[in-house]
């Protein structure tokens, strides 16, 4: 296979200077890229297929220390990935580790605290510390993986190592940028960022599924919670008033307006405005208003049938204004195929 263009991220010189441990761990580049049909290197894949990431750096150990330790991996990814179940980590290492033997990563337990932010499992710590990075969509999760076996750790070392990513991407059209993390467990996250390195790709492209590609880095007027639900789940519809300028929320009142079509042909409209489509206004300081509801018995869906996808928009109490998808395509600087095309919801019965 040819390769005409492979692209490396370099991290800037950012060093991890772990002080109280005499351990420097410098994170040299990472690589998103991924084989495409045409022998090119490009930071996409189609859907369900298994995407290979690395991460290369090296540590410089100085002063007293001679003890085991484990490396830390952690990455950020959409939450559909489900990363902690469907990810290999594995990585090659010198100094007190042979370069030829790959050595296995496991992920560290869902109950674990790192050792510098307890109170947090290491999820939540680098949710708390990182965030989402430049992705704006919250639907993403971070999950971490350490050594199988701790390594032992001397003064004077200057070990490299590569970080070998094995993911199978989710089913979904999406556009996002990953988040790739490095630390030891000896350092745990400590409130000084000389002593880790957190760096996001640029945009990774997930393609050929059924849904409209979802773009984590893009404000939205509108958030659906659980993002993958069944007909017979409850999910929660959200009006994000303040992502963009909108009359909508110059409005007293904001009601929720869709349309639910089924596998069996048939779509059931709610269009009313009334107490069980009146969205609630989530805090006084922000334009955010929200609606749960049950689709099945909501748009009063037959039992027999299967509901594949929602379409939806939000107005006001008369119906004259409306924020929809085409309104977020033009605020975001898009051009909509037509003035009235909904949002969409697709159920994960009808992908």
């Amino acid at each position: 296979m040819k390769k005409n263009k492979k692209i490396w991220l370099f991290a800037a010189t950012a060093i991890v200077c772990a002080l109280f441990l005499g351990a420097c761990v410098f994170l040299d580049s990472f690589n998103v890229d991924q084989p495409q049909d045409d022998g090119t290197m490009a930071p996409k894949i189609k859907i369900n297929e298994v995407a290979t990431f690395t991460v290369n750096g090296h540590i410089e150990v100085a002063g007293d220390r001679n003890n085991a330790d484990e490396l830390v991996f952690a990455m950020l990814a959409p939450r559909g990935w489900d990363i902690r179940n469907n990810t290999v980590v594995t990585y090659r290492a010198t100094e007190a580790l042979n370069w030829a033997d790959v050595q296995n990563m496991v992920p560290i337990s869902a109950s674990a605290a790192p050792r510098n932010m307890p109170g947090y499992t290491w999820p939540e710590a680098l949710m708390e510390r990182f965030g989402l990075g430049p992705n704006r969509f919250n639907d993403m999760e971070w999950v971490a993986w350490k050594a199988a076996e701790p390594v032992q750790v001397f003064n004077g070392s200057r070990a490299k190592f590569e970080i070998t990513v094995k993911v199978k991407v989710g089913k979904e059209n999406l556009s996002c940028a990953l988040g790739l993390f490095i630390n030891d467990i000896e350092d745990g996250l400590t409130t000084d960022g000389r002593y880790f390195k957190c760096v996001f790709s640029d945009p990774f492209t997930v393609y050929g599924g059924k849904n409209e590609p979802i773009d984590y880095s893009r404000l939205n007027f509108n958030t659906v919670e659980p993002s993958r639900a069944l007909q017979d789940d409850l999910i929660s519809i959200k009006f994000s008033g303040d992502a963009y300028e909108n009359d909508l929320v110059k409005c007293n009142e904001i009601f929720f307006n869709g349309t639910a079509y089924t596998a069996e042909g048939h779509s059931y409209t709610v269009d009313r405005r009334d107490p069980s489509t009146l969205m609630a206004r989530e805090s006084n300081f922000s334009h955010d208003y929200s609606i749960t509801l049950w689709p099945a018995g909501f748009f009063n869906v037959p039992d027999d049938e299967t509901i594949t996808h929602i379409d939806y928009h939000f107005t006001n109490g008369d119906g004259t204004v409306v924020v929809n998808k085409a309104l977020n395509e033009v605020r975001a600087g898009s051009v909509p195929a037509s003035p009235d095309l909904p949002f969409t919801f697709n159920l994960m019965c009808g992908n």
